[in-house]
Protein backbone atom coordinates (compact mmCIF):
# COMPACT_ATOMS: atom_id res chain seq x y z
CA UNK A 1 0.00 0.00 0.00
CA UNK A 2 1.04 3.18 -0.89
CA UNK A 3 2.14 5.78 1.57
CA UNK A 4 1.44 9.87 1.62
CA UNK A 5 4.05 11.80 3.25
CA UNK A 6 2.67 15.64 3.11
CA UNK A 7 5.74 17.79 3.22
CA UNK A 8 5.01 21.65 3.93
CA UNK A 9 8.00 23.36 2.11
CA UNK A 10 7.49 26.51 4.25
CA UNK A 11 7.91 30.00 3.47
CA UNK A 12 10.80 29.32 0.88
CA UNK A 13 12.25 32.47 2.21
CA UNK A 14 16.02 31.02 3.21
CA UNK A 15 18.08 27.97 2.30
CA UNK A 16 18.18 26.67 5.99
CA UNK A 17 14.77 26.86 6.18
CA UNK A 18 13.97 24.63 3.33
CA UNK A 19 16.36 22.35 4.58
CA UNK A 20 14.27 22.30 7.91
CA UNK A 21 11.05 22.50 6.66
CA UNK A 22 11.44 19.15 3.90
CA UNK A 23 14.36 17.22 5.92
CA UNK A 24 12.31 15.15 7.79
CA UNK A 25 9.99 14.40 5.26
CA UNK A 26 12.94 13.46 2.56
CA UNK A 27 14.41 10.91 5.00
CA UNK A 28 10.91 9.24 5.35
CA UNK A 29 10.84 8.59 1.39
CA UNK A 30 14.45 7.62 2.02
CA UNK A 31 14.02 4.93 4.01
CA UNK A 32 10.72 3.43 2.40
CA UNK A 33 12.52 3.54 -0.89
CA UNK A 34 15.71 1.86 1.06
CA UNK A 35 12.76 -0.61 2.10
CA UNK A 36 10.95 -1.03 -0.89
CA UNK A 37 7.72 0.81 0.41
CA UNK A 38 5.96 3.26 -2.39
CA UNK A 39 5.53 6.43 -1.17
CA UNK A 40 3.88 9.78 -2.47
CA UNK A 41 4.94 12.75 -1.85
CA UNK A 42 2.27 15.96 -1.42
CA UNK A 43 3.88 19.18 -1.08
CA UNK A 44 2.01 21.47 0.77
CA UNK A 45 2.42 25.13 -0.32
CA UNK A 46 0.17 27.28 1.83
CA UNK A 47 2.55 29.17 3.88
CA UNK A 48 3.81 30.95 0.93
CA UNK A 49 3.22 34.48 0.24
CA UNK A 50 4.19 36.76 -2.09
CA UNK A 51 7.01 38.65 -0.71
CA UNK A 52 8.15 36.34 1.04
CA UNK A 53 9.71 33.87 -1.78
CA UNK A 54 13.37 34.16 -1.91
CA UNK A 55 14.01 33.17 -5.82
CA UNK A 56 17.41 31.20 -4.77
CA UNK A 57 15.34 29.02 -2.28
CA UNK A 58 12.71 28.60 -4.78
CA UNK A 59 15.27 27.64 -7.22
CA UNK A 60 16.64 24.83 -5.09
CA UNK A 61 13.62 23.48 -4.18
CA UNK A 62 12.86 22.80 -8.03
CA UNK A 63 16.23 20.68 -7.50
CA UNK A 64 15.23 18.92 -4.36
CA UNK A 65 11.79 17.83 -6.17
CA UNK A 66 13.57 16.90 -9.66
CA UNK A 67 15.91 14.24 -7.58
CA UNK A 68 12.53 12.62 -5.38
CA UNK A 69 10.55 12.20 -9.29
CA UNK A 70 13.35 10.32 -10.50
CA UNK A 71 12.62 8.08 -7.35
CA UNK A 72 9.12 7.55 -7.84
CA UNK A 73 6.56 6.40 -10.24
CA UNK A 74 4.43 9.51 -10.72
CA UNK A 75 4.57 13.07 -10.02
CA UNK A 76 4.49 14.65 -7.04
CA UNK A 77 0.81 16.56 -6.05
CA UNK A 78 1.35 20.12 -5.23
CA UNK A 79 -1.26 21.47 -2.47
CA UNK A 80 -1.66 25.31 -2.52
CA UNK A 81 -4.60 27.57 -1.76
CA UNK A 82 -5.76 29.85 -4.11
CA UNK A 83 -3.16 32.97 -3.59
CA UNK A 84 -3.08 34.93 -6.91
CA UNK A 85 -0.22 37.10 -6.28
CA UNK A 86 1.88 33.91 -5.24
CA UNK A 87 0.46 31.96 -8.32
CA UNK A 88 0.94 35.02 -10.55
CA UNK A 89 4.99 35.09 -9.32
CA UNK A 90 5.20 31.12 -9.60
CA UNK A 91 3.50 31.70 -13.11
CA UNK A 92 6.11 34.36 -14.31
CA UNK A 93 9.11 32.88 -13.19
CA UNK A 94 8.14 29.69 -15.29
CA UNK A 95 7.91 27.48 -11.87
CA UNK A 96 4.60 25.73 -13.56
CA UNK A 97 6.29 25.57 -17.05
CA UNK A 98 9.55 23.37 -15.56
CA UNK A 99 7.49 21.35 -13.66
CA UNK A 100 5.13 20.60 -16.84
CA UNK A 101 8.76 19.89 -18.68
CA UNK A 102 9.49 17.54 -16.27
CA UNK A 103 6.41 16.33 -14.68
CA UNK A 104 7.41 17.35 -11.47
CA UNK A 105 4.09 17.69 -9.93
CA UNK A 106 0.02 17.80 -10.31
CA UNK A 107 -1.82 20.29 -8.81
CA UNK A 108 -5.91 21.42 -9.44
CA UNK A 109 -6.32 23.15 -12.82
CA UNK A 110 -8.51 25.43 -12.06
CA UNK A 111 -6.16 27.08 -9.73
CA UNK A 112 -4.05 28.36 -12.94
CA UNK A 113 -5.32 31.36 -14.58
CA UNK A 114 -8.03 34.26 -13.55
CA UNK A 115 -4.92 36.03 -12.08
CA UNK A 116 -2.76 38.98 -13.80
CA UNK A 117 0.84 37.91 -14.99
CA UNK A 118 3.38 39.91 -15.98
CA UNK A 119 4.24 41.98 -13.16
CA UNK A 120 7.36 40.68 -12.41
CA UNK A 121 10.92 41.79 -14.52
CA UNK A 122 10.51 40.00 -17.54
CA UNK A 123 13.97 38.72 -17.13
CA UNK A 124 12.88 37.05 -13.91
CA UNK A 125 13.40 33.29 -14.31
CA UNK A 126 14.16 29.93 -13.24
CA UNK A 127 15.56 27.36 -15.76
CA UNK A 128 17.45 24.28 -15.71
CA UNK A 129 20.82 22.69 -17.38
CA UNK A 130 20.63 19.16 -18.02
CA UNK A 131 22.47 17.25 -20.61
CA UNK A 132 21.80 13.73 -20.13
CA UNK A 133 24.00 12.67 -22.68
CA UNK A 134 27.59 13.43 -20.93
CA UNK A 135 30.45 11.61 -22.29
CA UNK A 136 32.76 9.90 -19.63
CA UNK A 137 35.88 11.47 -18.95
CA UNK A 138 37.52 7.92 -19.58
CA UNK A 139 36.76 9.07 -23.30
CA UNK A 140 38.89 11.92 -22.71
CA UNK A 141 38.83 14.29 -26.16
CA UNK A 142 34.92 12.81 -26.61
CA UNK A 143 34.66 14.47 -22.98
CA UNK A 144 36.44 17.55 -23.77
CA UNK A 145 34.42 18.18 -26.97
CA UNK A 146 31.19 17.61 -24.87
CA UNK A 147 32.03 20.25 -22.20
CA UNK A 148 33.20 22.79 -25.04
CA UNK A 149 29.87 22.58 -26.72
CA UNK A 150 28.08 22.85 -23.84
CA UNK A 151 30.07 25.82 -22.08
CA UNK A 152 29.79 27.97 -25.64
CA UNK A 153 25.66 27.37 -25.81
CA UNK A 154 25.25 27.48 -21.83
CA UNK A 155 27.25 30.50 -22.07
CA UNK A 156 25.62 32.43 -24.48
CA UNK A 157 22.12 31.91 -22.94
CA UNK A 158 23.12 32.94 -19.47
CA UNK A 159 25.31 35.66 -20.12
CA UNK A 160 22.57 36.93 -22.13
CA UNK A 161 20.18 37.03 -19.29
CA UNK A 162 22.49 38.42 -17.17
CA UNK A 163 23.10 41.12 -19.78
CA UNK A 164 19.51 41.99 -19.44
CA UNK A 165 19.35 42.04 -15.69
CA UNK A 166 22.26 43.61 -14.68
CA UNK A 167 22.14 46.52 -17.27
CA UNK A 168 18.59 46.72 -18.89
CA UNK A 169 18.08 49.60 -21.17
CA UNK A 170 15.65 51.48 -18.95
CA UNK A 171 18.26 51.81 -16.26
CA UNK A 172 20.87 54.78 -16.18
CA UNK A 173 23.11 52.84 -13.62
CA UNK A 174 25.21 50.16 -15.44
CA UNK A 175 27.34 47.28 -14.05
CA UNK A 176 30.38 46.64 -15.22
CA UNK A 177 31.05 44.28 -17.97
CA UNK A 178 33.95 42.82 -16.03
CA UNK A 179 31.20 41.89 -13.34
CA UNK A 180 28.55 40.36 -15.79
CA UNK A 181 30.86 38.59 -17.40
CA UNK A 182 32.64 37.27 -14.15
CA UNK A 183 29.25 36.37 -12.81
CA UNK A 184 27.94 34.55 -16.17
CA UNK A 185 31.35 32.91 -16.70
CA UNK A 186 30.98 31.38 -13.45
CA UNK A 187 27.40 30.45 -13.63
CA UNK A 188 28.14 28.76 -16.76
CA UNK A 189 30.87 26.30 -14.70
CA UNK A 190 28.82 25.83 -11.95
CA UNK A 191 26.59 24.20 -14.05
CA UNK A 192 28.58 22.38 -15.84
CA UNK A 193 30.04 21.14 -12.67
CA UNK A 194 26.77 20.27 -11.03
CA UNK A 195 26.52 17.83 -14.57
CA UNK A 196 30.02 16.91 -14.86
CA UNK A 197 31.04 16.38 -11.36
CA UNK A 198 27.94 16.27 -9.44
CA UNK A 199 25.40 13.90 -11.52
CA UNK A 200 22.67 16.16 -11.24
CA UNK A 201 21.41 18.54 -13.48
CA UNK A 202 21.77 22.12 -12.13
CA UNK A 203 19.07 24.82 -11.60
CA UNK A 204 19.72 28.39 -12.15
CA UNK A 205 17.42 31.32 -10.80
CA UNK A 206 18.19 35.10 -12.20
CA UNK A 207 16.14 37.88 -10.63
CA UNK A 208 15.83 41.73 -10.55
CA UNK A 209 14.11 43.25 -7.83
CA UNK A 210 13.63 47.12 -6.81
CA UNK A 211 16.88 45.91 -4.14
CA UNK A 212 18.63 43.49 -5.49
CA UNK A 213 19.79 41.29 -8.21
CA UNK A 214 19.87 37.73 -7.97
CA UNK A 215 21.64 34.96 -9.62
CA UNK A 216 21.68 31.31 -7.80
CA UNK A 217 23.00 27.80 -9.06
CA UNK A 218 21.59 24.71 -7.29
CA UNK A 219 21.84 20.69 -7.53
CA UNK A 220 21.45 18.09 -5.55
CA UNK A 221 24.43 16.33 -6.24
CA UNK A 222 27.35 14.98 -4.39
CA UNK A 223 28.41 18.19 -2.75
CA UNK A 224 31.78 20.24 -2.59
CA UNK A 225 33.77 17.45 -1.30
CA UNK A 226 33.42 14.78 -3.16
CA UNK A 227 33.45 17.01 -6.18
CA UNK A 228 36.55 18.34 -5.31
CA UNK A 229 37.34 14.84 -4.65
CA UNK A 230 37.30 14.23 -8.28
CA UNK A 231 39.62 16.45 -8.97
CA UNK A 232 42.14 15.91 -6.57
CA UNK A 233 42.24 12.49 -5.15
CA UNK A 234 44.89 13.31 -2.08
CA UNK A 235 42.23 15.24 -0.44
CA UNK A 236 41.28 13.70 3.12
CA UNK A 237 38.42 11.50 3.63
CA UNK A 238 37.48 13.59 6.87
CA UNK A 239 37.33 17.19 5.45
CA UNK A 240 33.93 18.88 6.68
CA UNK A 241 31.29 20.21 4.38
CA UNK A 242 31.97 23.99 5.48
CA UNK A 243 35.71 23.10 4.74
CA UNK A 244 34.94 22.31 1.42
CA UNK A 245 33.29 24.86 0.82
CA UNK A 246 35.96 27.53 2.33
CA UNK A 247 38.46 25.05 -0.55
CA UNK A 248 35.65 25.50 -3.51
CA UNK A 249 35.66 29.56 -2.98
CA UNK A 250 39.15 29.91 -3.10
CA UNK A 251 39.96 28.38 -6.64
CA UNK A 252 40.35 30.51 -9.20
CA UNK A 253 40.77 28.86 -12.70
CA UNK A 254 41.50 31.34 -15.32
CA UNK A 255 40.24 34.21 -13.53
CA UNK A 256 36.43 32.84 -13.55
CA UNK A 257 36.29 30.75 -10.74
CA UNK A 258 34.30 31.22 -8.07
CA UNK A 259 36.95 33.03 -5.74
CA UNK A 260 37.08 35.92 -8.87
CA UNK A 261 33.50 35.69 -8.41
CA UNK A 262 32.74 36.28 -4.87
CA UNK A 263 35.38 39.30 -4.63
CA UNK A 264 33.78 40.72 -7.65
CA UNK A 265 30.08 40.70 -5.79
CA UNK A 266 32.05 42.05 -2.58
CA UNK A 267 33.35 45.05 -4.48
CA UNK A 268 29.71 46.28 -5.29
CA UNK A 269 28.70 45.83 -1.52
CA UNK A 270 26.97 42.53 -2.40
CA UNK A 271 27.85 39.12 -0.57
CA UNK A 272 27.39 35.78 -1.39
CA UNK A 273 25.76 32.76 -0.24
CA UNK A 274 26.61 28.67 -0.11
CA UNK A 275 25.20 26.23 1.42
CA UNK A 276 25.69 22.27 1.13
CA UNK A 277 24.58 19.48 3.04
CA UNK A 278 25.01 20.50 6.80
CA UNK A 279 26.30 23.69 6.74
CA UNK A 280 26.07 27.38 5.43
CA UNK A 281 27.95 30.24 4.78
CA UNK A 282 27.25 33.88 3.84
CA UNK A 283 30.14 35.59 2.52
CA UNK A 284 30.66 39.52 3.34
CA UNK A 285 33.76 41.64 2.87
CA UNK A 286 34.58 41.24 6.94
CA UNK A 287 34.45 37.38 6.77
CA UNK A 288 35.53 36.46 3.29
CA UNK A 289 38.56 39.07 4.24
CA UNK A 290 39.92 35.93 6.38
CA UNK A 291 39.15 33.08 3.85
CA UNK A 292 40.26 34.53 0.20
CA UNK A 293 43.96 34.99 1.06
CA UNK A 294 44.06 31.07 2.79
CA UNK A 295 46.36 28.12 1.17
CA UNK A 296 44.44 24.42 0.75
CA UNK A 297 46.71 23.15 3.46
CA UNK A 298 45.44 25.98 6.25
CA UNK A 299 41.60 25.19 5.65
CA UNK A 300 42.26 21.86 6.18
CA UNK A 301 44.72 21.89 8.88
CA UNK A 302 42.80 24.65 10.95
CA UNK A 303 39.72 24.45 12.82
CA UNK A 304 37.22 26.20 11.05
CA UNK A 305 36.45 28.08 14.26
CA UNK A 306 40.05 30.01 14.44
CA UNK A 307 39.69 30.59 10.52
CA UNK A 308 35.83 31.73 10.64
CA UNK A 309 34.95 32.60 14.43
CA UNK A 310 32.48 31.39 15.97
CA UNK A 311 29.00 29.90 14.10
CA UNK A 312 25.61 32.02 14.68
CA UNK A 313 22.60 30.43 15.95
CA UNK A 314 20.37 32.97 15.42
CA UNK A 315 20.94 35.33 12.48
CA UNK A 316 20.86 39.15 13.57
CA UNK A 317 21.50 42.06 11.34
CA UNK A 318 25.46 42.51 12.57
CA UNK A 319 25.62 38.44 10.91
CA UNK A 320 24.45 39.83 7.82
CA UNK A 321 26.25 42.89 7.95
CA UNK A 322 29.15 41.14 8.60
CA UNK A 323 28.90 37.37 6.90
CA UNK A 324 28.23 34.21 8.95
CA UNK A 325 28.60 30.70 8.88
CA UNK A 326 26.48 28.01 10.68
CA UNK A 327 25.57 24.41 11.10
CA UNK A 328 22.33 23.38 10.04
CA UNK A 329 20.17 21.58 11.96
CA UNK A 330 19.02 19.71 9.09
CA UNK A 331 21.17 18.39 5.91
CA UNK A 332 20.17 18.94 2.49
CA UNK A 333 21.79 16.99 -0.28
CA UNK A 334 23.95 18.92 -2.73
CA UNK A 335 25.04 22.76 -3.03
CA UNK A 336 23.33 26.39 -3.79
CA UNK A 337 25.10 29.23 -4.21
CA UNK A 338 23.95 32.57 -4.60
CA UNK A 339 25.36 35.65 -5.73
CA UNK A 340 23.07 38.52 -4.35
CA UNK A 341 24.29 42.37 -5.48
CA UNK A 342 22.47 45.56 -4.63
CA UNK A 343 20.93 47.98 -6.83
Amino acid sequence: MMEDIIINVGPLNSFASLGFHVGDGLTMFNDNFIHGKESRIIWNFNKLEQYSINMATLTAFLSVAYRLRKFSNQPQKMAIDWKPPVLAFLTDVSFFNIAQQLDLFTWDDRLIGGFNTGKTNPNTEIFIFENLSIVEKDFLEEWKKWKDENRQDLHYYISSKCERIFNPENQSYLFSQKLVDTISSTTTELALNSVMHGRESAFIGAQRSSERITVSVCDCGVGFINSLRKLNNNLDSSISHIQGILIGSIINKKDYGLLEAIQSVINYGGWVIISSFDCEICFRQSLWSKVKGLSIDEIINSKIEDILGVQVKKITIEDKEKGYWRQLYKSLRGTRITFEIPV
